[in-house]
């Protein structure tokens, strides 16, 4: 099932324009990930890249939040 789908506030961080008007055109909000930060309790970064979140992001965040970030090796 697709978090969307079961209720939950998706936000999409997105450096390139044109994915990130892509996203809105699809109904989604799409924020810089700063602000993200400090609003979101899941985090799933599907670029491969570990830096995408960076120490700045999670001292941003919540206490006790969760993130994933697949196609890393650490």
């Amino acid at each position: 099932m697709r978090a969307r789908g079961l209720g939950a506030l998706v936000v999409i961080t997105e450096i390139n324009p044109t994915r990130a008007l892509e996203a809105v055109m699809d109904g989604f909000r799409v924020l810089a990930m700063q602000e993200a930060a400090r609003i979101g309790d899941v985090f799933i970064t599907v670029s491969g890249n570990k830096s995408v979140l960076a120490g700045e992001h999670f001292k941003a965040m919540k206490m006790a939040r969760w993130w994933q970030i697949p196609g890393t090796s650490t």
